[in-house]
């Protein structure tokens, strides 16, 4: 019977290879059908928060997998860390499934990858969460400062925007929408972030409540 450790680093292992296999195909997808120089490709590319938080989550499965000993192999297997990523990829299913997914139709190897990037990807790293990290010392004081991911992202997008012309998603186009809107929506994407977190955290303890009271 495999111990907790040599599970988790199997499910490490799974995530990591399909983490990046998933990533790494959707720049192949992108390189075939670019219509702008590479260079502006991958700026363009890493402007997509799919990209950005499976990206992060592919890392953080390394960083378990292969238990590297440099400070951000270190810093990803925190508790902490593991629950921030947890949430951004949250996100990233959610938002996908309910808004973007009925705003195009991939076919063939592009839906297999967008349904890893958008489905099984975000699921499986819920369920990494769940099952192997521990969740006694949360504190919302841990992620906030988290949320300099996202507000960096958002900065990239508008300045990507301004520069290239090029926005990655519709609710982010300053061009379209004008910057109030855009900026209005990115201040309610960051709030999104911070209730999922609270209401992850807040099930997470409630979990933790009910265990007690049975023993």
């Amino acid at each position: 019977m495999k111990t907790p450790a040599k599970s988790l680093k199997t499910y490490a292992a799974a995530g990591a290879l399909l983490g990046w296999l998933a990533v790494l195909s959707q720049l192949y997808l992108s390189l075939t059908v670019r219509t702008v120089s590479v260079a502006e490709l991958l700026i363009r590319f890493i402007g997509y928060f799919t990209i950005t938080t499976n990206t992060l989550a592919a890392l953080c499965y390394t960083s378990f997998w292969l238990e590297g000993k440099g400070r951000f192999s270190v810093f990803l297997r925190k508790p902490s860390s593991v629950f921030a990523i947890t949430v951004f990829i949250i996100i990233v299913g959610v938002v996908y499934n309910v808004i973007l997914r009925f705003t195009w139709e991939p076919k063939g190897f592009q839906l297999a990858v967008d349904e890893l990037l958008h489905s099984v990807l975000p699921v499986m790293f819920v369920f990494f969460w769940i099952l192997f990290i521990p969740k006694h010392d949360l504190k919302m004081k841990d992620f906030n400062p988290w949320l300099l991911y996202p507000l960096v992202y958002i900065t990239y997008v508008i300045t990507l925007g301004l520069f290239t012309g090029h926005y990655p998603y519709p609710f982010a186009d300053a061009s379209l929408l004008g910057y109030p809107k855009a900026l209005l929506n990115g201040a309610a994407m960051m709030a999104g972030f911070w209730a999922c977190a609270w209401l992850l955290m807040g099930i997470s303890q409630l979990g933790k409540r009910r265990k007690a009271e049975h023993v």
